[in-house]
This record gives C-alpha cells, sequence and structure tokens, in this order.
C-alpha cells in the first residue's frame, strides 16, 4: 500500500542513490538545467525549447547539484515523475535510480536535448517525430489497444514483418515504443499494473510457404496436399514464435 510515509522515504532513498552513481552524462546534463532554472527564479516557455530552454549549459554552476530532483513527496511534476520509476521497480530506490539514470540517457540518444531539457518533464510528444516517422507509427504496426486485461494492465500490440523487420529505420522503431510506454506511464493505473506487449510476428518463410504451395496445386488432390502442409508449417512457425510478453 502506498502511503505518504512511503512515497517519501522513497524519493529520499533514490536521492541518495542517485547520488552514488558516477557514471550519469544525461543526469548530469538535466542537473545543471534544473538548477539554474531554480537559481533564476523563473520558468521557461516552449518557445525556448530549441536551444535548450534558454539554458547557457556550459556556464551552469556545480552549486548544489545533489538531491536537486525532488527534496520528498512535495506533490511537484518532477516528485511524481520520480515515482514512476519507484513503481516500475516496486519500490526498491537502488533500482529505481539506475531505471532513471537509464531513461535520461536513452532520451537524450534518440530525442536529443530538445526532449532532454523539456520543462517540466523530460518526455517525447508527437511533435518530436518527422513526417516520415509519424507516418510509420500510423501505420498501426505497434499500437496501444483501448482496454486493458484481467490484470488491469495496458495492452500493446506489436506486428513484426518484413516491412517492420527490415524496412523501418532502427531509430524510428525505439521513438515509437519508447513513446508508447512513456505515454502509458503518464496513467497512474499502468504505473502500478504494468503493460503486456503481445507480439505477432510473420517469418519470411511462412509467407514463401504459402505462395509456394497456391503455385503448386495444380488439381484437388495436390491443392488438399500442399494445403495440409502450408497449414502445418504456418502453425508451427505460429506456435513457436507467438509470444506475450509482461512488465
Amino acid at each position: 500500500e502506498e502511503t505518504p510515509d512511503l512515497l517519501e522515504e522513497s524519493l529520499l532513498a533514490m536521492n541518495a542513490e542517485l547520488d552514488t552513481i558516477e557514471e550519469k552524462p544525461a543526469y548530469e546534463k538535466l542537473a545543471m538545467v534544473i538548477i539554474q532554472r531554480r537559481q533564476q527564479g523563473i520558468y521557461t516557455t516552449d518557445d525556448d525549447e530549441n536551444n535548450c530552454n534558454g539554458v547557457d549549459i556550459d556556464n551552469c554552476s556545480d552549486h548544489n547539484r545533489n538531491n536537486y530532483f525532488w527534496t520528498g513527496n512535495d506533490k511537484s511534476d518532477l516528485a511524481e515523475f520520480g515515482l514512476r520509476f519507484l513503481r516500475c521497480e516496486l519500490f526498491d530506490a537502488q533500482k529505481a535510480a539506475v531505471r532513471f539514470i537509464k531513461y535520461l540517457e536513452m532520451i537524450d540518444t534518440i530525442y536529443g536535448p530538445k526532449v532532454l531539457y523539456r520543462y517540466p518533464l523530460p518526455i517525447p510528444h508527437l511533435t518530436d517525430f518527422t513526417k516520415d516517422e509519424l507516418a510509420v507509427l500510423k501505420m498501426g504496426y505497434y499500437q496501444l489497444l483501448p482496454f486493458r486485461d484481467r490484470s488491469g494492465r495496458r495492452v500493446q500490440i506489436s506486428i513484426s514483418n518484413n516491412k517492420t523487420s527490415d524496412g523501418m529505420p532502427e531509430k524510428t522503431r525505439y521513438k515509437i515504443f519508447s513513446y508508447l510506454w512513456i505515454t502509458c506511464s503518464n496513467e497512474l493505473e499502468t504505473q502500478r499494473r504494468g503493460l503486456v506487449n503481445v507480439a505477432f510476428i510473420q517469418p519470411p518463410d511462412v509467407v514463401v510457404a504459402v505462395e509456394s504451395a497456391a503455385t503448386a496445386a495444380v488439381n484437388d488432390d495436390d491443392y488438399e496436399t500442399n494445403n495440409q502442409q502450408t497449414q502445418q508449417s504456418f502453425h508451427k512457425s505460429r506456435s513457436a514464435i507467438h509470444a506475450a510478453v509482461g512488465n
């Protein structure tokens, strides 16, 4: 059960764990941005996003860099954001801190400083996708279903075939997955229950088997024989690779 004391103590413990991690470049960069904002006592607008929210990172002070994200459960956007990672790791502060560091590194790598320094939270928006990337997203190979499973988890469908495995840029796939997952995490129920991903994978040999069987069928007997062989190869392949993976 999430009590006020648990949330308060967990955030403070996560702060302490964050301080012990040495390699955290994205975290350090975001830290300097947040510190300077607080020192200036201002909040920047969306118009400043293209120049890192108006913050001169190179000249930013290192003062008070520890424990800058949250001072406990103060109901701020940053504190609520930290609770997402704690819930994901069942309030294990050490694991939550590592996950938070990795998240910021991922955001910096995939989306760049515009999203990393975004106010109030470093989360992507649809406006961060190019026209081509949006076109791929709208094709529906990766999508969230409008309902939950019996355990209350959000359900994502992933369809994998030649178009998604060979024709889709790797960065586009990462951006789509991360956007869907982060969007899900905006919901408190999903933070607590998680998400299940159901993958439908169609390997090339199945497609070839179907086409070959249709071409080879020259009479009813041959068609029936080839159809049975095709069905057998399809079902075996599907049963071997059809996966339901849950967090």
